[in-house]
């Protein structure tokens, strides 16, 4: 069982208005507007925040049992690991959430919509799990080596998924 812990959204969608009056229109204007100036000033901005939350992550489970059960303590291998694949990602993609799992392996997790998500589980030995599902008829899972580089199936991955939004 993975526990996803709060992390702020690097995804910013349009607000559609619900008003009727002219000022109303002004205002949705005028936010939509800020929204794509955010949109386009934020992935260097999303990187360390990705990063502040794995190194939090990892810092507030280093001691077994840190879920109250019996969970492994994250080994300094997954974030290693995690932090090098965060790195690697292309600034115009949003950043994963970071969850720990209790096998002391660190997820990196998309999750669009119940249907719409992926998730990348490293535990620093070098090999990367992943599962998705890319729409409600579409699973996807497996292993990748990972030897420091973003595997190429990543991207087609991670684009596909983009795109059911």
């Amino acid at each position: 069982m993975s526990i996803p812990i709060g992390i702020t959204s690097t995804l910013y969608e349009r607000y559609d208005n619900p008003g009727v009056s002219d000022e109303s229109d002004d205002l949705i204007e005028i936010f939509n507007s800020i929204n794509q100036q955010m949109r386009a000033t934020s992935s260097s901005l999303s990187l360390e925040i990705a990063v502040e939350q794995l190194v939090q992550t990892f810092i507030n489970r280093l001691n077994n049992g840190w879920d109250g059960y019996d969970a492994e303590a994250l080994s300094i291998g997954a974030f290693t690991d995690a932090k090098r694949f965060i790195e690697l990602l292309p600034s115009n993609l949003p950043m994963p959430e970071i969850v720990p799992e209790p096998t002391g392996r660190i997820g990196l997790e998309w999750y669009l919509s119940k249907g719409n998500s992926l998730t990348v589980s490293l535990d620093g030995s070098g090999e990367i799990s992943y599962a998705g599902i890319l729409n409600i008829y579409d699973s996807i899972y497996g292993t990748w080596k990972f030897s420091g580089k973003l595997p190429p199936i990543f991207l087609d991955i991670i684009r596909r998924l983009l795109s059911q939004r």
